[in-house]
């Protein structure tokens, strides 16, 4: 009788442990299965985060070409409105050099996109000055007035409005040559400024010191440029 209860008590302790043993086995499934659920929704997240951030830096690119487009397009008719404007000018039609040029070639011989310093002072001693009857002894331009002066003073300065390009002149005339010199600077097609003037001399022979100032406009450069965005 007492073997047998003995063999009944080793029975219930092997069936506790296989119980114990089963839970525990279970249990670590659970845990196994709920890790790996954990981390590949924590992945899924960042994925998803990083998408949607990666859509929205996207939108906010082509946001931002769209209005770019937008202005540009307003800025084309206006301007197309204006050089048509321009085209059709009766003042600038009587200014031609030929009648062979338009109206914009006027415009374009007016204000130069081209560094042209050394054109325009020779402009100045070979027709403005005989014409006038006066007598060049210098013309010089005053680099060290131009902000970023160095051997190109106009090199690297801002492309959005025309540039001053200023000059020193000395002429020796009559008062009637000088004055006529001043006129004939006034006629050129080129725009000038004369900014001051310094007469010496007598009616017969005066010594005039001219400031003026002509302008430069460096072309405007279009550059189509390309953006590219990387899911990282």
């Amino acid at each position: 009788m007492k073997k047998q209860h003995k063999t009944v008590n080793n029975l219930a302790i092997v069936s506790r442990r296989s119980v114990l043993q089963a839970s525990a086995k279970t249990m670590f499934l659970w845990v196994a299965g709920a890790s790996v659920l954990v981390v590949t929704i924590s992945v899924l997240l960042i994925y998803i985060h990083k998408q949607f951030t990666f859509n929205n830096t996207v939108i906010s690119y082509e946001t931002t070409a769209a209005s770019t487009l937008k202005d540009n397009f307003k800025a084309y008719v206006e301007l197309k409105k204006n050089i048509d404007d321009l085209a059709a000018n009766s003042d600038l039609a009587s200014v031609r050099t030929t009648q062979s040029n338009d109206n914009l070639q006027v415009i374009t011989d007016s204000l130069a996109t081209t560094s042209d310093i050394s054109t325009f002072a020779a402009s100045i001693q070979n027709i403005i000055a005989p014409r006038s009857g006066v007598s060049l002894e210098s013309v010089t331009m005053a680099s060290n007035s131009i902000a970023g002066s160095g051997e190109n003073p106009v090199e690297g300065m801002a492309k959005s409005s025309p540039i001053e390009i200023p000059y020193q002149i000395e002429a020796v005339g009559s008062y009637q040559s000088i004055t006529s010199f001043l006129e004939n600077l006034e006629r050129t097609i080129r725009p000038v400024h004369v900014k001051s003037i310094e007469l010496n001399g007598s009616d017969s022979t005066l010594r005039a010191q001219i400031s003026l100032v002509t302008y430069y406009q460096p072309v405007k450069d279009v550059n189509i440029s390309k953006k590219e965005i990387s899911l990282e």
